[in-house]
Parts: C-alpha cells; structure tokens; sequence
C-alpha cells in the first residue's frame, strides 16, 4: 500500500511517499530525490507518520545537505572548494555557467576526461598491467566505479571530479585490482593495499562525502 503526502520545510513543499505493508515491524524515514520515503506497519495511522516525519524532517535534510558538492558560493572541484564567479565556474581553464548539478557534469566529463585518462594510464604502469583499459565516464551515483571483463574497460563516476586526487586514484587503483581478481577477497585488498596505503580511509571519505 502506497499513500502521499506533503509536508513543508522553509517555504518549499517535499512530497511524502509512504509505503505501508504487514512486514514492516517500526517507522523509518529515509530522504532522497528531495523526497521523503516512509516505511511503516500496516495499521499505522497517516496522523502517527506525519507527526514522526514532522519531527525528523529537518535533521534528515540537513545531514543531507551537509553532503552535497556544492552550495550557494562555490562547488568543490578535485577537492578543492572553487568559488563561483557572477553564476560561472571554471573548469580546467575554461568557464561554464552553473545551471544545475547534471549540466556541471556534462561540462566536467568533457574538461577532464583526460586527466581521469591520465591518472588510469598512470596506475596501470604502476601496477604492471601491459594492455591498457579503455575509459568511460558517466554520470552515475550508484558506483564510483567498475570494470568489464568483457569489453577491457573501467567506467568511472564523473561524481569523482569532487574528490581529492589521492581519493580518485584510490577507485582507480580498486577497479585495476579487479585485473589480477574478480572477487573481493583478501587477495584482492592485498593488491589494493599495496598501491593504496590508506585504502580504508579513503574509501570511509568517499562514502561519507569527504571531498578534501
């Protein structure tokens, strides 16, 4: 059973997407897509989830903007938090005007392709590894990163143009990993932490939106 609502935050209206179902044993709230998802019991009144959405709208949200790559003044490119020039941003000499987020990174897979290539090239030297890999970047938020077996190429998240180099090369170094294993076992971390002596951290920075 799916019902929606709608609730407000400064002046801005959020949809609420509940989901009601027999299997759900308590209340959670989770906040994407600028959405609030409820998962409830079945028999929870629409009052009870309204109120509990009510109470942790605001800490969801803003935990959740604490994340974001950019704000109002300026967007963190490699790491670096660059400020936005009269509604411009530069990239790699070049200056774009920030629409949204979706439009900076079409602008950024374009400017930087070749240093992601670059870097790529650079560890599979490192690393041994004679036939090089062909490159893709997307606009994913799901993976940072992955590598086909079948076609010999590592796509990567053109998310990462956020991070610092040292993270960018850490997932770099993680999907060349997976030429010497598939899998994700010991001897797969063994690879990894030979190239990537912080490995651990770097990977807790990615996922918490760490960017320096």
């Amino acid at each position: 059973m799916i019902k929606y609502f709608n609730t407000i935050y400064k002046n801005k209206n959020y949809e609420i997407e509940v989901h009601k179902d027999i299997r759900y044993r308590r209340i959670t709230l989770r906040y994407k897509n600028e959405k609030f998802i409820v998962n409830a019991p079945l028999f929870s009144s629409n009052t009870l989830i309204l109120k509990f959405v009510k109470e942790k709208k605001e800490k969801l949200i803003k935990n959740f903007n604490s994340k974001l790559p950019y704000d109002e003044k300026g967007i963190y490119i490699l790491g670096n938090y660059t400020l936005f020039n009269e509604g411009f941003i530069e990239l790699n000499g070049k200056f774009y005007l920030f629409k949204d987020l979706n439009n900076f990174y079409k602008c950024a897979k374009k400017e930087y392709y070749n240093f992601f290539l670059l870097r790529l090239r650079h560890y599979e030297e490192v690393m041994g590894i004679n036939v090089p890999y062909s490159l893709k970047i997307k606009i994913v938020s799901s993976i940072f990163g992955s590598n086909s077996y079948s076609t010999h190429s590592i796509t990567l998240s053109i998310k990462l143009i956020h991070f610092s180099i040292e993270l960018i090369d850490s997932v770099i170094i993680h999907e060349l990993a997976h030429h010497f294993y598939r899998d994700h076992s010991k001897n797969f971390y063994g690879v990894i932490n030979k190239y990537c002596l912080n490995y651990n951290e770097c990977r807790k920075k990615l996922i918490h939106g760490v960017y320096k």
